[in-house]
Formats: structure tokens, C-alpha cells, sequence
């Protein structure tokens, strides 16, 4: 139940965020440059959900962390330590550009 809870807190920190980018870049197209404060604010954002898509488990319904399998191994495999399911850096970003893609956006390098 309350991976359910966290898995929910996450999609709606996740749906109030990309909103706020919405608002963001539709106000951006107004002016013609953002100020320090605005940039940071749009650097944590993204620091936050990069974070978030690399370390929560993309299971739906599991919500766990995923942890490094081996420390050090360059591998850059990640196991949830609620499912174990291990995802490796390959998959990862492999889940990135398939979402970047679903948004039209450019690839991811």
C-alpha cells in the first residue's frame, strides 16, 4: 500500500512538473530571455526528474529505489530493492530516448 501511495506522490509530482515546463516554455516564447532565477529553477526541475526516472523502479505499482547491483563495476546496473528487478544502463536510456520520443523531442546522447 504504501509503494501505491509513493508510486502516486511520484506521477503527480511528475504530471505537476511537466505542466509547470509547459507554462514555462509558453511563457519563454514570450519573452525573449529567461532570468538566473528561472534557469536555476528549470535546472533543478530537470535534476529532479532525471533523478526520479533514474533511481524509482519502472514497474508499475512497485515504487521501489533502485540501488546499484555491484558498487564499482562500471556496469551501471540498478536493482529494486522491492521487486528485484535489475535494470541496466543500456535499458535505461534506452527508456529515455523511447520517452523523449513519445514527446517529439530530440535524441538523447
Amino acid at each position: 500500500m504504501f509503494c501505491v501511495a509513493v508510486r502516486t506522490h511520484i506521477v503527480m509530482m511528475r504530471t505537476q512538473l511537466e505542466q509547470q515546463w509547459q507554462q514555462e516554455q509558453e511563457l519563454s516564447n514570450t519573452h525573449t530571455s529567461p532570468t538566473t532565477q528561472q534557469q536555476q529553477q528549470q535546472v533543478d526541475d530537470q535534476y529532479l526528474m532525471m533523478f526520479l526516472l533514474k533511481f524509482v523502479c519502472p514497474v508499475e505499482e512497485c515504487g521501489g529505489t533502485l540501488a546499484p547491483v555491484a558498487p564499482g563495476d562500471g556496469q551501471g546496473a540498478h536493482e529494486c530493492n522491492v521487486c528485484g528487478r535489475v535494470r541496466s544502463a543500456e535499458e535505461f536510456m534506452q527508456q529515455l530516448q523511447d520517452e523523449d520520443e513519445e514527446e517529439g523531442g530530440e535524441d538523447i546522447e
